[in-house]
């Protein structure tokens, strides 16, 4: 995989609880996001252990912001903000 400095990161629970409440789709769906929209080597999805917000899952973190109860649908949403452009 080749490094680049202006990657973006996507941090996605994988606690039990956030599994049930659908962290893996939702995985599933942002990676095919990612796919759809050629940013393979733009942005990385990392799944981590517990974020201490249990009964609000699914939960990401995507550059400062925690986002709780994510649906696939807002998933969209969430990565178009992330890649947005400022207006000059």
């Amino acid at each position: 995989m080749r490094s680049n400095q202006n990657q973006k990161y996507i941090f996605i629970c994988g606690s039990k609880d956030c599994q049930k409440n659908g962290s893996e789709q939702l995985k599933s769906a942002l990676k095919e996001l990612i796919k759809e929209n050629n940013l393979k080597d733009e942005v990385r999805i990392i799944k981590t252990k517990c974020m201490d917000f249990c009964k609000s899952g699914p939960n990401l973190i995507v550059q400062d912001h925690l986002y709780h109860k994510v649906s696939s649908r807002e998933a969209k949403a969430i990565l178009n903000k992330l890649f947005e452009k400022p207006s000059s």
